[in-house]
């Protein structure tokens, strides 16, 4: 399926990213992602799963991402499965 974008990113961002974005990972692999507006909400679509399968990750994952404004582009700083049960520290914003 598709992936929600952080309520948080959105509400700051929704004008600001365009249809078409690409993420980098840290190995500066990339993939060209389709960004979709579903109301207030933005989603990862055409291209996602691409990187699911990528990653062998087809039940999903957790992402820690940074958006460069102004731009058509996200880094992938850390990938976490599904699964992981570790503690992933969410910052706070200002």
């Amino acid at each position: 399926g598709d992936c929600l974008l952080p309520q948080s990113f959105t509400m700051h961002h929704i004008h600001q990213v365009p249809h078409r974005v690409v993420l980098w990972d840290p190995e500066a692999n990339f993939i060209d992602v389709r960004v979709q507006r579903r109301g207030n909400e933005l989603y990862f679509t055409e291209g996602w799963l691409d990187m699911l399968i990528y990653y062998n990750q087809p039940n999903g994952m957790w992402l820690k991402l940074v958006y460069f404004v102004g731009g058509a582009q996200f880094f992938i700083e850390k990938l976490y499965p599904r699964n992981f049960e570790g503690k992933v520290q969410i910052p706070t914003p200002p």
